[in-house]
């Protein structure tokens, strides 16, 4: 046994700075882990904020085109439907509007009123938001 510690001792102080040493790099691992962590924690919470941000103006940009749209469809339907009358009046002597056509008209104009109504909305929701549709940025 003595043998083993002569020839170990001269070594020991070298072992000594090397557990030291060892310690101190488990810790700042430890330390440069959490900062590591944190970083990555900050980067994909900015990430959210900005797909959440990008998602609402999608569907706001969807909503608004989607209102334009059927405002445009309904505006061709009922200029269709008063040329219809126009041609079927010329035709045969005219032609006589039964209750269900009155009701067809009064439920087109009734949609339409609301059609209005609901991109009344969405223009005062996009003023409020500071917002600017993507159709109108790409056409600007």
């Amino acid at each position: 046994m003595g043998n083993v510690n002569e020839a170990v001792g001269p070594f020991i102080p070298f072992i000594a700075i090397i557990a030291t040493l060892t310690r101190e790099i488990v810790k700042a691992y430890d330390i440069i882990k959490v900062l590591v962590d944190e970083r990555i924690k900050e980067i994909f919470q900015e990430i959210i904020r900005e797909f959440d941000s990008c998602s609402a103006d999608l569907n706001l940009t969807v909503t608004t085109n989607t209102n334009e749209q059927m405002t445009k469809d309904l505006e061709i339907l009922h200029s269709d439907m008063i040329e219809m009358k126009k041609f079927l009046d010329n035709v045969g002597g005219g032609i006589s509007i039964d209750d269900k056509t009155k009701e067809i008209i009064a439920n087109t104009n009734e949609i339409k009123i609301q059609n209005q109504e609901i991109i009344l909305q969405n223009k005062k929701i996009i003023k409020i938001l500071h917002f600017t549709p993507l159709n109108e940025e790409i056409n600007n």
